[in-house]
């Protein structure tokens, strides 16, 4: 049993992902955002990218695109600073 089968079992990264998906899915914003989200993870995937992290940036990007009432294809540089600005301050 490879190191990859010990991790998913101890740990059930693919039902996290799972249930992580399902709040994006859910989640108050633009379809358009949820696509973006959606092929960002995609992305990281195939880049593999973790699953941890993958779930993590996930988060992040669900977190962002409900809070702030705009698609991300539409952000400004000063959109993007102004957000880092906030997280910077939690």
């Amino acid at each position: 049993m490879g190191s990859e089968d010990v991790k998913e079992r101890l740990f059930d990264l693919k039902g996290r992902l799972a249930k992580m998906e399902a709040l994006v899915t859910n989640a108050e914003t633009s379809q358009k955002n949820k696509d973006t989200i959606f092929a960002f993870e995609q992305h990281l995937l195939t880049k593999q990218i973790s699953i941890p992290r993958v779930i993590k940036y996930l988060q992040f990007a669900k977190t962002i695109a409900v809070n702030y009432d705009k698609d991300f294809v539409d952000y400004t540089k000063a959109d993007v600073d102004a957000v880092m600005t906030k997280l910077r301050l939690y």
